[in-house]
């Protein structure tokens, strides 16, 4: 299942059978026979073994095509919500690049339940990772600056590293009170003085880089940064 603002959908061919072939298993008494035992036993731990095998190329399988539909749907995050061990074995057989997009695991079997459902269950672990996230590059901002290296904090410093297309990433709570900076944003990206936020995102947007909506009230790194950073190109 996939959430895309605020609407879940599920995927076409997102769906992956276990098949195990014609094999059985034995089970009930031996009979008499020593042999007809060992038979029986031999013959139950190939198919152990033949179940596990195929749960392998389950879990490659499975692994190999989220790892496509991650890369063509551009999905920045990925929620496990599994049975601990299977979304255990899962996470291990995904591709590093895709591994580190997994941003949350449930341990739970909503296997058959309604989209809306699933939706429910895992938005607050998707808001859960998404606030650790921003504030984590809010204070990376931060810790950067302090030490003088490529990143900004604060309206005149932040507004004048977009006006020269500096900004690699522009961290704004976009309903922050800007007014205390009003005068600053004729000299550096134009707009009216009101529109200070919007008329940064228009600005961080139009040079390529990226933009993460973030509250003072979630960060106190943004808070302290007059409810605006940026990560800088150079």
């Amino acid at each position: 299942m996939q959430i895309e603002q605020a609407e879940a959908t599920e995927p076409e061919n997102s769906s992956f059978e276990l098949s195990l072939g014609d094999w059985r298993p034995f089970g009930g008494s031996a009979g008499g026979s020593p042999e007809r035992g060992l038979q029986i036993t031999s013959h139950e731990e190939r198919y152990r073994a033949r179940v596990e095998a195929q749960r392998d190329r389950l879990f490659e399988t499975a692994a190999m095509e989220t790892a496509m539909r991650v890369e063509a749907l551009g999905w920045e995050g990925v929620v496990l919500v599994a049975e601990g061990q299977v979304a255990s074995r899962f996470r291990d057989a995904l591709p590093a690049l895709v591994r580190e997009r997994v941003v949350a695991e449930a341990d739970l079997n909503l296997v058959g339940d309604e989209l809306s459902v699933i939706a429910d269950t895992v938005e607050p672990l998707i808001e859960g990772a998404w606030h650790r996230r921003t504030d984590a590059l809010a204070g990376l901002a931060s810790e950067r600056a302090k030490s003088g290296g490529a990143a900004t904090l604060g309206p005149q410093e932040t507004l004048g590293a977009l006006a020269e297309g500096r900004v690699d990433h522009l961290l704004i709570d976009p309903d922050h009170d800007f007014s205390s900076a009003a005068g600053m944003i004729q000299s550096s990206i134009g707009g009216p003085s009101h529109m200070l936020g919007e008329c940064a995102v228009e600005t961080a947007i139009a040079t390529s880089a990226r933009v993460t909506s973030v509250s003072i009230e979630a960060s106190a790194a943004l808070r302290d940064a007059d409810g605006i950073a940026a990560l800088l190109r150079y």
